[in-house]
């Protein structure tokens, strides 16, 4: 993170920015090395990682997917996570539901920052789709054997 930080300094001088969108899939170490090298800079979940544990975790009931999923883009994570308590009627799923709410629990503060940042006039846009086409190209290359 540090050679990240100077490298990112020398080409973009981050003193003359007042605002730095820091984009992560949750890991702490992004979170963390974001505050300690880059100031004034906001954490930003990506969406593709967020939208992939929901579908893993909650595939099973399409409703309850759509309804957290809906929650989440209106930043209403408590709402969210009370749902997620309902662990009676997928007592299968008991573990990976609770991890789920872990994860919307220690990324509340990077879901939707673009969202918010963009309802106060700040001219930023989405962290981009990167994540999600590489996962489609190793894909391809694995099914084709190439």
């Amino acid at each position: 993170m540090l050679q990240a930080s100077l490298l990112t300094d020398h080409h973009f001088p981050l003193d003359k920015h007042q605002l730095i969108l820091v984009g992560g899939d949750g890991a702490t170490w992004i979170k963390e090395g974001a505050k300690d090298y880059f100031p004034n800079s906001l954490y930003q979940l990506c969406p593709f990682d967020l939208e992939r544990r929901l579908t893993q975790t909650l595939s099973c009931n399409s409703m309850r997917y759509y309804e957290i999923s809906q929650l989440l883009k209106q930043s209403k994570i408590p709402e969210a996570l009370t749902i997620l308590e309902d662990r009676e009627r997928y007592p299968k799923k008991t573990k990976e539901l609770e991890e789920l709410a872990t994860y919307f629990i220690n990324n509340q503060e990077g879901i939707n920052t673009v969202d918010v940042l963009k309802e106060k006039g700040l001219p930023v846009d989405t962290m981009g789709a990167i994540k999600g086409n590489i996962d489609k190209v190793l894909s391809n290359r694995f099914k084709k054997g190439v």
